[in-house]
């Protein structure tokens, strides 16, 4: 089975280093990149019962328009993707951004890679989120 992958960025290069990564796992995955929250917005909107069983969606918290705690509300409110897995992508480490993930929803909440070690850190944190779902 294929994992439905939805990364909201509006930084390609944060989007790059995140495509890099997961192409480094030994499964199967089809990505959908949408760049700002009103493009998510009107994805997640248009979303059908027909979806892959295996979604996640990859929202980073500081997106133009419509920000990623909003939208995972919108996620965790629309009964054809409730089940989603969302994981808030920042750059924060601030216990409020992370408390108000968490309370709007979101099921993990990982911070940006930076340096080698953050983003071998990184890797393993996806690794074990993939194999919980696999």
């Amino acid at each position: 089975m294929s994992l439905n992958l939805i990364i909201v960025e509006d930084d390609e290069q944060d989007y790059q280093m995140f495509n890099r990564t997961l192409k480094k796992f030994d499964f199967p995955f089809e990505l959908k990149w949408l760049k700002d929250g009103l493009e998510a917005q009107k994805y997640i909107e248009n979303f059908n019962l027909t979806i892959p069983q295996k979604t996640l969606f990859f929202l980073d918290i500081n997106l133009p328009m419509i920000n990623g705690l909003e939208l995972v509300k919108k996620i965790k409110d629309n009964p054809s993707i409730r089940a989603s897995i969302v994981v808030m992508l920042s750059s924060s480490d601030q216990k409020n951004d992370i408390e108000t993930a968490k309370q709007n929803g979101a099921d993990y909440y990982m911070i940006k890679p930076c340096g080698r070690d953050e983003i071998i850190e990184f890797k393993n944190k996806l690794n074990s989120i993939f194999k919980n779902l696999v």
